[in-house]
């Protein structure tokens, strides 16, 4: 993970990411999700931790 974020994300988060990652990389195109779907997938975690983090700060 990026350590300018300095362990603030949801393990969540993390996994949803790697296992997004491991799936554009699988070898077979048709395999792989499109550009769409990328960017739905990371809006989801986005909203999550945006979410998660107006939550702790209550």
């Amino acid at each position: 993970m990026d350590p300018d974020l300095k362990g603030d994300y949801g393990s969540d988060s993390a996994r949803k990411v790697l296992e997004l990652a491991m799936s554009c990389s699988r070898l077979s195109s048709a395999e792989r999700p499109n550009m769409a779907q990328v960017v739905h997938e990371l809006n989801e975690c986005l909203m999550y931790e945006k979410s998660r983090r107006g939550n702790s700060q209550d």
